[in-house]
This record gives C-alpha cells, sequence and structure tokens, in this order.
C-alpha cells in the first residue's frame, strides 16, 4: 500500500521513522514530514517501491542523522542542502537519480598559495556513510569538498556516471575505510600517495574507469607522512605521524590504464585478501618471492591480461595450516586459491601453477 501523508502530518514528535523492507507503493509525503521537522532523527523506508521526486533541502531538518532511501523508485535531483552538523548517514543508492552532486554540501574556503592548496570549514561534517551507487544518472565531477568530511568512513559511488580527476584531498579522510568508486568515467592519475595513505582503508575498489599512473614504489602503506607548519619570520615546524596503514582487504582496479611494475613493497599489506589488476598496462616482473612472503591471505589475484608486459611467477603461497593446502608434483605445499587467474595463451608470460581460471 501507500504511505498516508495525513498521518505523517498529526505526528509533530516523531523521531524515527522505519517502513523499510515492505511493499510500499507510491509517492513518499515528504512534505508531511515537515511538522516533525525539529524531532525526526532516522528516516528509513529502504527496500520498497517508493517513487517521487526528493527535497530540494533537507536542512530543516535540525536534528536529522540517518537518510536512508536505498533501493526505490525514486528519481529527480539530490537535495542542494544537507543538515550537516547532524547528518551521519545519507543512503540513496539504487533509485534513478539525476544531476550532479552539489557543491552547497561542503562549505569550503580555498586557500591558495604558489605552492600549496589548503581548505577551511565553517562547520562541523558529521557525514560518515555517503551511498549515491546504482543511480546511472547522476553525473559530474567529485567536488573537492570532499575532504572536509573527515568523519565518512563508507563511500560508495559505484555505477553512477561521474567524470573528472579524483580529488587528492581524499587523503584527509582519514576515518575512511571503503572507497568503492567503480564503473563510472572518472579520468587522470590515481591519487595512490593520498589513498594509501589512510590509516582505516580497507576497500578500494576503482575498477572499470580510465585511471592512470603507476603504483608507487614506496612505503605509503606503512608510512602515514602528515605534515604541518607554522612558520613567522623566525620559525617552521614540521611534524610527522607515523600509523600503520597495512589493514587493506580488497584492492580493484581492474580496466583502467595503470602502467608500471608491481613494487615489491606490496607484501607489507599483511591482510590483503583480493588484489585485481587486471588489463590494464603493467609490465615488469612479478616480485614473486616478497609476495609469497608478504601475501598469506590473499585469495583472488587478477594480473592477466595487462598487454602481455608483465612476466613472472604468480605466488603461489606457502601454507600455514593444513587445512586448505595441496601438494603439487614438486613436493611444495600451497593454499588452494579461490579465484587466482591467469592468461590463455600457450606459452604465456605469466606462469602459474595453482590458477584454475585463465581469462
Amino acid at each position: 500500500g501507500s504511505i498516508p501523508a495525513e498521518s505523517l502530518h498529526w505526528l509533530s514528535n516523531l523521531q524515527v521513522l522505519d517502513l523499510s523492507d515492505n511493499r510500499l507503493t507510491g509517492s513518499m509525503p515528504f512534505d508531511s514530514l515537515l511538522s516533525s521537522k525539529d524531532t525526526l532523527r532516522v528516516l528509513d523506508v529502504s527496500k520498497n517501491t517508493l517513487g517521487g521526486t526528493l527535497p530540494s533541502s533537507l536542512d530543516v531538518f535540525e536534528r536529522l542523522q540517518i537518510w536512508n532511501l536505498r533501493d526505490n523508485q525514486f528519481h529527480g535531483s539530490l537535495p542542494e542542502y544537507l543538515p550537516t552538523e547532524t547528518l551521519q548517514q545519507f543512503v540513496v543508492e539504487w533509485n534513478h537519480l539525476d544531476g550532479s552532486i552539489p557543491d552547497t554540501w561542503f562549505d569550503v574556503t580555498t586557500t591558495t598559495t604558489t605552492t600549496t592548496t589548503t581548505m577551511s570549514n565553517k562547520e562541523t561534517y558529521a557525514m560518515e556513510i555517503l551511498q549515491l551507487a546504482y543511480n546511472s544518472d547522476i553525473t559530474g565531477s567529485l567536488p573537492n569538498g570532499i575532504g572536509l568530511w573527515t568523519n565518512i568512513r563508507m563511500l560508495t559511488l559505484t555505477f553512477t556516471s561521474l567524470t573528472g580527476t579524483l580529488p587528492t584531498q581524499l587523503g584527509r579522510l582519514t576515518n575512511l575505510g571503503e572507497l568503492s568508486i567503480s564503473h563510472n568515467s572518472f579520468t587522470g592519475s590515481f591519487p595512490f600517495a593520498q589513498v594509501l595513505s589512510l590509516p582505516r582503508l580497507e576497500w578500494i575498489v576503482a575498477g572499470h574507469n580510465q585511471f592512470t599512473g603507476t603504483i608507487p614504489a614506496a612505503n605509503y602503506w606503512t608510512l602515514s607522512s602528515s605534515s604541518s607548519s607554522s612558520s613567522n619570520s623566525t620559525k617552521t615546524t614540521n611534524t610527522k605521524s607515523n600509523t600503520k596503514t597495512t589493514n587493506l582487504k580488497v584492492w580493484n582496479m581492474v580496466n583502467n590504464d595503470i602502467s608500471g611494475s608491481l613494487p615489491s613493497e606490496l607484501a607489507q599489506l599483511t591482510s590483503l585478501k583480493w588484489f585485481q589488476f587486471s588489463n590494464n598496462r603493467l609490465e615488469g616482473t612479478i616480485p614473486t618471492e616478497a609476495l609469497e612472503t608478504g601475501w598469506t591471505q590473499v585469495e583472488t589475484l587478477w594480473l592477466h591480461s595487462n598487454s602481455k608486459a608483465l612476466k613472472g611467477e604468480v605466488p603461489c603461497r606457502r601454507a600455514t595450516s593444513t587445512s586448505d593446502t595441496t601438494s603439487t608434483d614438486t613436493g611444495t605445499t600451497v593454499v588452494i586459491p579461490i579465484d587466482f587467474r591467469a592468461d590463455c595463451d600457450t606459452n604465456p608470460n605469466i606462469k602459474c601453477t595453482c590458477c584454475a581460471i585463465c581469462s
């Protein structure tokens, strides 16, 4: 059935409205929620078949913390204004929304000098989860102001139509755990240095774009260096902080234009389970011995289809237990991979004794 607008209108002290996972249809009566604009904290109507357009502004809901419209039939543009000081989750994936991500979500003051660009914000941003995925008509670029949302833990933009380069300000998001931006039309150099220095990052899914660049052969994943300097006529100070960043579990960058070699420092990513870099322009030799030592958890490894310029042997890891192992003809014990892939050529550049699939 539908949601009766008149009933919502009388709920002037409403704090939580959770109608998720039902079979509701028709338009969502957003206007009727204005009677509870001073009290509403949670709106969750996810997993229904509700439609209509979103309000042009949500900042009238001064206490709003969660706005979840996931998996419905909403269309039209995103709200121009959000209650950024209170809103922690804005989830609208799996709808039919269009237009660009508004710059008005970010109150940005930018100061540019000859050497640096800094941003300052006039507000406190509460956002922790932003999910816009599977709205194929969302266009434009990811605003630089995203760097002000320093509390954000999950950024999901897959299967939209975003373009342009990724802002280097992503390096400010020290609480980010998931970055999912695959199946878009992003271009330019992927900001490896900034992204890999994020201490809580566990998930990078950036495949099916047009990213360029090379994986840096440096310890970005073990040393997070953030410099802050204050200077006057007599004094300049710099500070650095050491942060372990070996939490990365998933790294998918298939179908891009990444070039260069695989650095042996990748072995320091000891929590890694998925490493997918097929269909790029990687070259050189796979650092098999180093990766075999460090990658004891990897279950999915795609290195195939790299313009036949990547050579070497896929690291079939030595086992640490007997529960998930098998013995090869040479007597070496290896962990059974779930999804290791190599090229299908008769005489491939990449050799793999444990790959069950070729592509």
